[in-house]
């Protein structure tokens, strides 16, 4: 079977092809060419990109459930489902690691972030506060749960100067 110029046209284009009405009754010395409209090619395109659509939607609608309290010379209340979860997985997909983060443009008065890490039961917190300041623990007093999705915090984050408290829960779906 021969390709015409604008078959390969379309599927150097659109990298998906529709072939229909082939029919396998060819005799010798001819060839039944199949051929693609524009109209298959759009079709084709269309139904891959609805699919992406509907993959990236199910990924979007997996939010975190936060209610955290940050108090000490900064008081920030985090309720809702804003931020982000990220959790490590192993090469099944099974998670191994919890991870959250979040910014100013997820909770009003955050800063400019806080992140929140645990792997090998070791709960890291990393606070860029309102004052530009960095205050962090290299090991929290945090319980994840069994299986990585959640997270609950109780502790003092030393800035150097003046502690900062943060207390609450975490769930990642």
């Amino acid at each position: 079977m021969t390709l015409s110029m604008g078959i390969r046209a379309a599927v150097a284009a659109s990298a998906v092809i529709v072939v229909t009405g082939c029919s396998g009754g060819g005799s010798a010395g001819t060839s039944d060419a199949a051929t693609v409209s524009p109209s298959d090619t759009a079709r084709a395109s269309a139904a891959s990109s609805a699919a992406a659509a509907s993959a990236s939607a199910s990924a979007a609608a997996a939010t975190p459930t936060v209610d955290l309290s940050l108090s000490g010379p900064f008081d920030v209340a985090l309720s809702g489902s804003a931020g982000q979860c990220r959790l490590g997985t192993d090469g099944n997909g099974t998670p191994t690691s919890f991870g959250f983060s979040a910014t100013e443009a997820d909770y009003p008065g955050l800063g400019d972030g806080l992140f929140i890490d645990e792997s090998s039961g070791i709960v890291t917190v990393k606070w860029l506060s309102p004052s530009g300041g960095l205050l962090s623990v290299g090991q929290a007093a945090g319980v994840v749960s069994a299986d990585h999705h959640s997270i609950a915090l109780d502790t003092d984050l030393d800035s150097g100067t003046t502690p900062e408290h943060i207390a609450g829960t975490i769930v990642c779906p």
